[in-house]
């Protein structure tokens, strides 16, 4: 009889146990799903290339503000008021970031559309990438860069790919530095920007092809003083260009 009765006793306080110490450890988990693995404040270049030369106006580079509380997972997003930004989004509505490195953001054009962003950060202050999707089925990728001053990518460059679609990209390209973000090519047209996260020098630009498609190019300067890295385009094709310094 007094084990049956200990038996009892001890089943409920198990039961008690778990009734009052599981929620907490529910609690604890979902808190930290609010909390972002990367601090995202600060200017982002964003490239964002559509998936069809017919979505022209959805192409080109912007300077981007992310305004993030510290500790939290949500932002606001700072469009500037004069710059290089892009001159069809009116109205930022802002995002999120988990403890993953996931960020999700949208904005809205001057039409009222809204365009949904979604990618991943691939470390602090460095780099992110990802999809976007828009009205009537549009789509395409997108790519940021932080601004950080870099090393110095100016001079002329004799470059390389591989993949689909390169018959038309430039065997050789000259960039010139307006300040310590931005870079630009006359011949062929090309901007873009560096950055020197990381200890890293990389570099981020695009330019439209003599076939009409949009390239974005992202790498970084090696220890040789080449630069590689892989590019997309607006054809949904990929590869990779490595480029050195012409002597």
């Amino acid at each position: 009889m007094r084990e049956k009765l200990f038996a009892n006793n001890w089943s409920r306080a198990c039961l008690l146990f778990f009734v009052m110490v599981l929620p907490l450890s529910f609690i604890g988990c979902g808190g930290n799903n609010s909390t972002p693995l990367y601090d995202v404040n600060g200017n982002w270049y964003i490239y964002q290339t559509a998936t069809s030369v017919d979505n022209a106006p959805e192409e080109g580079p912007g300077l981007v503000g992310f305004d993030m509380p510290q500790g939290g997972g949500n932002f606001s997003l700072i469009m500037p008021t004069s710059g290089n930004y892009f001159v069809n989004y009116a109205s930022p509505t802002g995002g999120s970031e988990d403890k993953s490195g996931n960020i999700n953001f949208a904005w809205n054009d001057t039409s009222g559309h809204t365009y949904n962003f979604s990618g991943i950060l691939s470390g602090e202050g460095t780099a992110m990438s990802g999809t976007w999707t828009g009205p009537d089925g549009k789509s395409g990728f997108w790519n940021a860069m932080y601004q950080n001053p870099s090393s110095s990518f100016t001079g002329t460059w004799n470059a390389v790919y591989t993949g689909s679609d390169i018959l038309d990209l430039p065997a050789q390209f000259t960039f010139t530095t307006s300040d310590n973000n931005v870079i630009s090519s006359n011949n062929p047209s090309i901007t873009g920007t560096v950055d020197s996260a990381g200890g890293i020098s990389n570099i981020s630009f695009y330019l439209t092809s003599t076939n009409g498609y949009v390239y974005v190019f992202t790498g970084a300067l090696n220890s040789d003083g080449s630069i590689s890295g892989t590019w997309k385009n607006s054809n949904r094709e990929s590869g990779t260009w490595r480029a050195a310094r012409s002597s």
